[in-house]
């Protein structure tokens, strides 16, 4: 049986945060040039990609979907132009990223 988009929000997920604990300003140590660094346009747009690439993988192997719309072949630059445009649901298969 296939879920819905709202019973598979209502189970267990992850959040894998680049830094994921929120340190004070006057915190000593690299954090703020590392945010800086992770920051940059160019690199999130990197860490962007790697992401898209890693949604398109399965796409060679099982249907992926946006937003919860109907299964179905979905053109890789429809996904990929979605991702960088906006926060969306993804489905591939029985998972939701």
């Amino acid at each position: 049986m296939e879920k819905s988009i709202e019973e598979l929000l209502n189970t267990d997920y992850y959040i894998i945060d680049i830094l994921p604990a929120q340190v004070p300003e006057d915190s000593p140590g690299n954090f703020f040039a590392v945010e800086k660094y992770f920051l940059d346009k160019r690199r999130l747009n990197a860490i962007k990609q790697k992401h898209i690439n890693t949604v398109l993988k399965p796409a060679c192997y099982v249907n992926v979907s946006l937003d919860g719309e109907p299964e179905e072949a979905t053109s890789p630059i429809k996904i990929a132009k979605a991702m960088r445009e906006r926060p969306v649901f993804i489905r591939a298969g029985d998972a939701l990223n």
